[in-house]
């Protein structure tokens, strides 16, 4: 927890150069326009792209922000003599907002905006793109130190959460990890979905340990999940067949495919964001695809097999989705 928050606030220093600082200069026919990171989300604004300005100004700006200071909050809040009975709300939205805080996504599709800036007019980088590939860097290095059954123990342990409020002692035992809990006659256990508790609870009432409400299964879900993987098969095919950009300047150029883009990475050198492009735009919607086709087959067969290996398929996915994102920044 001392790693997780020294890095956290390397974070929140770097977060304010990248956010602060100039991000990009183009000079254009002898004007010159600097940029920052929110400036992309006014820019859509004052188009009258509202719901994209918001998009952007939550996943590249806001919601990063807030995730380290709500994560500064409670790793700061544990080490009192009495916490704040707040903390396990604050960290059950630290991990809810986790999945659609993406400035490492953001850096990435900057990097590929920025090869095909430079054929139309002289770019400069300005400090917050160091700022930022620090931030990023700095965001990994925390993430992979962090341990946030670590921090659900800890709540327990100091009294803050629900469980530890009517017994402090509870979770030294059994490592706080789901030992027994009383239940109604006839309940079920049931996996609370944000600090991964197993609770012998109905479905409705609230996780003992952060107070999320516990349900067993979302409704429908393997059928809602099977339409929307045979419509996103369909919709494949044109996102990489048709254009997604037409650049022209002076008379020249013309419409730019997601292929094709990575072919002109190859021709001009460019390899390491050819193939970052590839992966992000090409190979990993397909393997999310493909993925969840085995699983859902799997499901729809009611197959015990390889129930480990499916598992790991599922945390893979889960991984990497976030990245096909870099087209949406790009």
């Amino acid at each position: 927890l001392d790693t997780a928050l020294a890095l956290r606030l390397a974070c929140l220093l770097l977060c304010g150069v990248a956010v602060l600082a100039p991000f990009l200069s183009l000079t254009l026919l002898g004007q010159v326009r600097d940029s920052r990171v929110g400036t992309g989300a006014f820019g859509f604004a004052q188009d009258g792209f509202w719901l994209l300005s918001a998009i952007v100004a939550l996943c590249v700006v806001a919601l990063p922000l807030l995730r380290i200071l709500l994560r500064v909050a409670v790793l700061c809040g544990i080490r009192l003599r009495r916490p704040p009975a707040r903390l396990p709300v604050l960290f059950r939205w630290h991990e809810r907002l986790g999945p659609w805080a993406m400035p490492e996504v953001f850096l990435f599709g900057a990097l590929v905006s920025y090869t095909r800036l430079v054929d139309l007019a002289s770019v400069g980088i300005g400090p917050a793109a160091y700022g930022l590939g620090l931030l990023v860097l700095a965001f990994a290095a925390a993430d992979a130190a962090f341990a946030p059954q670590a921090v659900w123990e800890a709540l327990e342990r100091s009294g803050c959460a629900a469980e530890g409020r009517e017994n402090p002692a509870a979770g030294q035992g059994d490592g706080g990890a789901g030992g027994p809990r009383a239940a109604a006659p006839g309940a079920r256990r049931v996996g609370c979905r944000c600090c991964h508790l197993l609770c012998e609870a109905e479905p409705g009432q609230r996780c003992p340990r952060c107070g999320d409400a516990l349900h067993r299964r979302k409704r429908d879900s393997a059928a809602r999940c099977r339409a929307l993987v045979l419509a996103a098969a369909i919709l494949y095919v044109p996102a990489n067949w048709f254009p997604v950009m037409e650049i022209v300047s002076f008379g020249r150029g013309g419409p730019h495919t997601i292929l094709g883009g990575v072919v002109e990475f190859v021709e001009t050198g460019f390899w390491p964001l050819a193939l970052i492009v590839f992966l992000a735009s090409v190979a990993v919607p397909l393997l999310k695809l493909a993925g969840l086709g085995v699983m859902l087959l799997g499901i729809r067969r009611r197959s015990a097999r390889g129930l480990r290996g499916r598992t790991r398929l599922y945390r893979f996915i889960e991984a990497i989705g976030r990245w096909s994102m870099i087209d949406v920044f790009v």
